[in-house]
């Protein structure tokens, strides 16, 4: 009994085979173009260049490092000098930076041809403090302060000693152009940083430059320390409101920022940069600080990515510059930023998805490694689908027609066979027709059939019989006696017996 569940099983498996081979060819061959084509799977951890310590980069990066942590991805955060050395590794394939912040005005498509942006993320305003009670410069030679005339009323005396301290007080002026700088001690920024190379383009443009000042290469806490100190007459930052040297000189006594009267025509020579007005009363309120309106020049910061970065981390970094730069502030609204534009760079194709439809749709309802996987697999198994789906169906269609025609091959025997006998309906040619009947049997028990198509084998042989019944009944027809047709049979059976089988 269990030999033959055994036999019985052996043969199912070997069925199912023989019918389902060309569908399971076929899904093999559609998994392997999978393997091959579809996208590898997005790496675990990316690299980020951030900048010096101080700058808001690395502040920024660590919510960056927060956000894709949630979603299982690493990103290492690569100190560096500033946005220019971020620019020449993220350029560099063996730098090993995946994504940097950037500042406007630093590169073009043609310089950086493997880098994209993922939108602009805030602006970085151009601080320039200067010190408002400085002493006034030390009159020229041959000049000397005119001495009090004495012979004068003590009320006219008094009188003059007001005007000369009024005319004293109202020599200072504070400057409104970056012209105005000509001369003076300036802080223009450390040798590799963002800021230096603003500064350097905008006052050569004003006409201040290393021959007629004197340009002092310090920035960040070096640079506010040297202007408290009166080791420099003005410096200039281009940093966010938030650093804490902006922060100091904006309340200290003393201490002026300067509001660019030229802004809206250094904007037009310099199209990176942005109008922008810190309204008066912005930074206290309670002490009108600043005392006016304060219009400032500044780039937008990038998000940069090479393009051989994955796509699904490029719509991941996305999400997470919304959640951290959304937010409204002092110079810009709520919502303003990210922003497809502002950028030295070609908008990146997922990042200009995104920004117009959201999320990818997988990614609101799925974890994103699923989300991810199930995007690979879509991409070349939808069309893979739309043939194989056919293709499984024909299948087993075409097995089945295969089969079948071993059966259907031999009622075209029978068929030949009737037509032999109405043909020839002589006694003679009787044992003939027995014969090859015998022989059609003998042939058809030799047939091998999978379970599912037993039943065809069954109905055939159901009409072999048939066909035997109507020679019988013709050979009585033809007065033939039945002893006589059955010896026919016998001899007809034995003969086909000692015949080798012929395959179907």
């Amino acid at each position: 009994m269990i030999q033959r569940a055994r036999a019985f099983y052996a043969q199912y498996v070997r069925d199912f085979f023989a019918e389902y081979w060309l569908s399971i060819f076929a899904i093999a061959g559609a998994l392997a173009l999978l393997v091959l084509f579809v996208d590898p799977a997005p790496p675990d951890h990316i690299s980020i260049a951030v900048g010096a310590d101080e700058d808001a980069y690395r502040a920024y990066a660590e919510h960056y490092k927060a956000a894709l942590a949630r979603d299982k991805i690493i990103l290492t955060l690569v100190p560096t000098t500033g946005a220019p050395e971020n620019l020449k590794r993220l350029n560099d394939p063996a730098a090993g930076i995946d994504v940097a912040f950037l500042q406007d005005g630093l590169t073009n498509p043609q310089d950086s041809p493997h880098l994209s942006s993922l939108g602009s993320l805030y602006y970085e305003p151009l601080w320039i403090f200067y010190r408002s009670s400085a002493p006034p410069k030390a009159a020229t030679a041959g000049t000397a302060k005119p001495a009090a005339d004495t012979k004068q009323p003590a009320w006219r005396q008094l009188q003059s000693r007001a005007d000369a301290a009024k005319q004293e007080e109202q020599k200072f002026v504070a400057p409104d152009r970056l012209s105005q700088l000509l001369g003076l001690r300036l802080a223009i920024g450390s040798g590799a940083g963002g800021t230096r190379q603003l500064a350097e383009r905008l006052l050569y443009a004003a006409g201040v430059n290393g021959d007629n000042s004197k340009l002092v290469t310090v920035g960040g806490r070096q640079a506010a320390d040297a202007l408290l100190a009166g080791q420099v007459d003005a410096a200039l930052f281009l940093s966010t409101l938030d650093a804490p040297w902006v922060q100091q000189l904006l309340v200290t006594p003393g201490i002026g920022l300067m509001s660019i009267d030229q802004s809206d025509a250094t904007v037009r020579n310099f199209p990176f940069l942005h109008d922008l007005v810190l309204p008066h009363g912005a930074i206290d309120l309670s002490r009108n600080l600043p005392p006016q309106d304060i219009h400032l020049l500044a780039p937008t910061v990038t998000l940069v990515v090479r393009d051989d970065l994955h796509p699904a981390l490029a719509s991941l970094l996305v999400k997470a510059a919304i959640g951290v730069h959304s937010k409204p502030s002092l110079l810009n609204r709520e919502n303003d930023f990210p922003a497809d534009r502002d950028a030295d760079l070609p908008l990146n194709a997922e990042a200009a998805r995104y920004f117009k439809s959201g999320p990818p749709l997988l990614q609101k309802y799925m974890p994103f490694w699923l989300a991810t996987w199930a995007d690979r697999m879509g991409v070349v198994l939808l069309p893979l689908l739309a043939v194989l789906i056919p293709l499984v169906k024909l299948a087993p269609a075409v097995y089945g027609w295969r089969i079948r025609a071993r059966v259907y091959h031999w009622y075209g025997e029978l068929k030949f066979l009737e037509v032999q006998l109405r043909d020839a309906p002589e006694t003679a040619a009787m044992p003939k027709v027995l014969e090859r009947l015998d022989w059609i049997e003998n042939q058809v028990n030799r047939i091998r059939l999978p379970l599912s198509f037993s039943n065809h084998l069954y109905f055939l042989r159901e009409h072999i019989e048939l066909v035997r019944n109507a020679i019988h009944r013709h050979a009585a027809h033809l007065g033939m006696d039945p002893a006589a047709i059955r010896a026919a049979e016998m001899a007809a059976a034995a003969k086909t017996a000692s015949e080798p089988p012929e395959g179907a």
